[in-house]
């Protein structure tokens, strides 16, 4: 299963939780969105793929890559400017992004498209673009901020843990919905791909996705 970096954990617990029910093992591969998918067109096998934009598996149905009928929206999630959670000197938002802002790449990664389109709608991406320091995935950018080489970042509301801290939740609007979907690669998915991705979208895979504080999505 190739899954969206941001999703790694939860998509993790799903699949180890789907073995341990006698299912068979399941290898978890995560990385950015968008590497995943230029994977899978190259050639790359895997049996399942959990987006963090829709406009990936959108491509990938549309070149055949996955089966379109099987795509199903799991979770949503929300957009923050996290700051170093020891870091008494650290300002609030937006005097927080006037020093180096750690995010996605906004050209590659569906995380830095999305903190671009806030940042835009908010006025603040002129002040903030010069000193991004562009990551190439979720997980990358918020080690970043956790270690101290960025003053803040532009993350997902699920990232933030131990080291980090919110200054800032983006409100619903500014910035495109994001949806973690998820789709069975094609043509003609396997049995066991079908099986895998029901679970996911099931109540056993939602289980997993909100503990680790994503939200509610279609669930079938």
């Amino acid at each position: 299963m190739f899954a969206a970096a941001s999703t790694a954990s939860a998509i993790e617990a799903a699949a180890a939780e789907w073995t341990m029910k006698g299912n068979g093992p399941v290898t978890v591969h995560a990385a950015a969105t968008s590497t995943l998918a230029r994977q899978i067109e190259f050639g790359a096998h895997a049996d399942v793929f959990v987006s963090a934009h829709p406009a990936w598996t959108d491509r990938l149905a549309m070149s055949g890559h996955v089966a379109a009928e099987t795509i199903v929206t799991l979770a949503s999630n929300a957009l923050v400017v996290a700051v170093r959670e020891d870091d008494a000197a650290a300002r609030p938002y937006p005097a927080c992004l006037d020093g180096r802002v750690a995010m996605g790449d906004p050209d590659h990664v569906p995380i830095g498209q999305y903190a671009r389109q806030a940042l835009e709608t908010a006025g603040l991406w002129t002040r903030v673009a010069d000193r991004q320091i562009a990551a190439f995935d979720a997980a990358a950018a918020a080690a970043l901020v956790r270690r101290g080489e960025c003053e803040a970042g532009v993350l997902y509301a699920t990232q933030i843990g131990p080291g980090l801290r919110v200054a800032h939740r983006f409100p619903p609007g500014v910035h495109e919905s994001i949806e973690i979907r998820a789709a069975a690669t094609g043509p003609s998915p396997s049995l066991r791909a079908l099986d895998l991705l029901d679970w996911l979208a099931g109540e056993s895979g939602q289980r997993h996705l909100q503990q680790a504080g994503f939200l509610p999505g279609e669930v079938r």
